[in-house]
């Protein structure tokens, strides 16, 4: 049975490591520096137990008390400059790592808000946030216990070892035997390892987006008694997270005791061989001990390897996520040479032969015309799925068309940058995200460089004056979560005072006007008149006194308009 696509791939893929040397080159300097004091630091501990042999073997045996007194303060030196060249080290990864993982946030960050709306239609946002927070922090191993720190066991173990051979080479080959076999099971399990890493990184984003999801639907859930379902459907996530998570620390501690295993028997097979040489001088007693210090020092870093090892396999499936997200190519294109669109644009827009489909085979528009002059305002129509919303969306190129043009002033809208096209074209739907802050700065969208006194007379002309001035603070006062406090009307006085601030020559409205409460209704009404005033709109809407307000309307079925 072959693992799902997600779990797939190499045990240990260097790729993913390759892929953060353009994000390091900025600290190329800290982390050069840290690289250069790995073998100062590996120098002053293998000159360690060679102290503590001159110590036994010319000052206890021999009784020289100033050899004595001597490797004492060699020792003692050693073990400063150790304990420095470590400590600076550790340093100047970790703040090289934290201020790497800085940049990729906001890289990650910067490129997410790029991807096009039908990337985030078809993507959990509970998965994004994984990928935004809990799998860039996952990646942060990869500097405090990663590359550079693994180099730099590898450096002490390779110096142990090349050390041991010149001392003795048979007490050496003794104490090294159980290596290869060592190295073997490492290899077997590294493999389950990454497995289970794997798939845990994928079952946290999935409870993450199924947590999300449930947050964002409570209501439902209650209304409807669906909380014991809920509640059993995260068990059996959470479970199978669980399952994944012992899988890991099964593996990991298996590997954990294999080398823990190995280091006793190394030190056994020392004091046998050892014992053996001291007894018939072919070894002295300090060579003895500092084989034992070698041992020590050889499996402690092999046993940290192991532990570096796993956290690494976690980090570096983490970094499969990040970089999968990186390189998401679903973004709408802008043009190398935008046409800018100029003040006096008239508004004319025009569609000939659209043709669009959201999955291959399954067209929701086909070849599709319809114009709309400057300053006409059409009502669409139609049954549920004939393609109303789609079209408006295609308008402000929240989609690009499969085949056919859409013009606007005589323009291909792929003709304009985005950015302008969208502050000419305007969108307003029934669904108004409102974010963390004042009144005022939702209705700029934080764009502190808007006109106040604009921003008023919109405010008045769409009604939203009067909700501002029940406010405790006016458009100072501060609105919660998602506009808690503020009612469906409320909400969507404030989108279509957003639109109105920026004067747009074509404004689109996506049954904008359904949440609309009976206490505000008459008042947005009213406001219609002053919105749509010169401006080419295109409404879809039920309601009767909107429509009212268009001068035609068009009927679309089966993927065309008909007048």
């Amino acid at each position: 049975m072959s693992r799902p696509k997600e779990l797939r791939g190499k045990a240990f893929d260097w790729n993913e490591f390759r892929r953060l040397g353009p994000l390091a080159r900025g600290q190329w300097r800290p982390l050069l520096l840290a690289l250069f004091l790995i073998p100062l630091s590996t120098l002053a501990q293998i000159a360690q137990p060679l102290v503590v042999k001159m110590a036994i073997d010319q000052g206890i045996i021999e009784r020289q008390e100033d050899v004595l007194l001597q490797a004492g303060l060699l020792f003692f030196g050693l073990l400063v400059f150790e304990i420095l060249f470590r400590s600076c080290h550790l340093y100047l990864i970790q703040a090289a790592g934290a201020r790497i993982l800085r940049d990729l946030r906001s890289r990650m960050f910067s490129h997410t808000l790029r991807l096009s709306p039908g990337f985030f239609g078809r993507t959990p946002r509970g998965r994004l946030v994984s990928r935004l927070t809990s799998d860039v922090e996952a990646m942060s191993e990869i500097f405090g216990s990663g590359l550079v720190s693994i180099l730099g066991d590898l450096f002490l173990i390779a110096a142990t070892i090349l050390t041991m051979i010149t001392l003795s080479p048979s007490l050496a080959g003794i104490t090294l035997i159980l290596l290869p076999p060592l190295g073997i099971s490492v290899s077997w399990i590294r493999i389950r390892l990454q497995i289970a890493f794997r798939k845990i990184r994928t079952l946290i984003a999935r409870k993450t987006a199924f947590t999300a999801e449930a947050i964002a639907g409570m209501d439902i859930i209650q209304t409807y008694a669906q909380e014991t379902r809920m509640a059993g459907e995260f068990e059996e996530v959470n479970q199978e997270e669980r399952d994944a998570e012992l899988a890991g620390v099964r593996h990991d501690s298996i590997l954990s005791a294999l080398v823990e295993l190995s280091g006793s028997l190394s030190l056994a097979l020392i004091l046998w061989w050892g014992g053996l040489g001291v007894i018939q001088d072919t070894l002295t007693f300090g060579t003895v001990v500092a084989f034992i210090e070698y041992a020590t020092r050889l499996y402690t870093p092999l046993k940290d390897l192991s532990a570096k090892y796993s956290i690494m396999q976690s980090a570096t499936a983490a970094s499969e996520k990040v970089f999968g997200l990186l390189e998401e190519k679903d973004r709408i294109e802008e043009p190398s040479s935008p046409t800018p669109i100029y003040p006096t644009s008239k508004g004319l827009v025009e569609i000939r032969d659209l043709h669009f489909a959201y999955r291959p085979g399954e067209p929701v528009l086909r070849d599709m015309n319809l114009t709309v002059n400057s300053g006409e305002r059409i009502g669409l129509i139609g049954p549920t799925g004939c393609g109303k919303s789609t079209l408006l969306r295609l308008l402000v190129r929240f989609h690009d068309i499969d085949r056919g043009q859409v013009h606007l002033d005589g323009l291909d809208l792929r003709d304009y940058s985005l950015g302008e096209l969208r502050k000419r074209i305007r969108l307003v739907s029934q669904e108004v995200v409102l974010f963390r802050g004042t009144l005022e700065d939702n209705i700029r969208i934080f764009d502190s460089q808007k006109d106040p006194e604009r921003l008023r007379w919109a405010a008045e002309t769409t009604g939203l004056q009067a909700v501002a001035d029940r406010l405790p603070d006016g458009y100072q006062t501060q609105l919660g979560e998602g506009g808690s406090g503020l009612s469906f009307g409320e909400r969507q006085l404030i989108a279509f005072t957003r639109a109105l601030l920026d004067d747009p020559k074509v404004l689109l409205l996506d049954e904008a006007t359904s949440a609309i409460d009976p206490r505000t209704e008459s008042l947005l009404q009213q406001a219609l008149s002053g919105l749509l005033e010169g401006r080419t709109a295109i409404v879809v809407a039920h309601r009767k006194a909107t429509l009212n307000r268009v001068d035609r309307i068009v009927r679309m079925e089966a993927s065309s308009p008909s007048s």
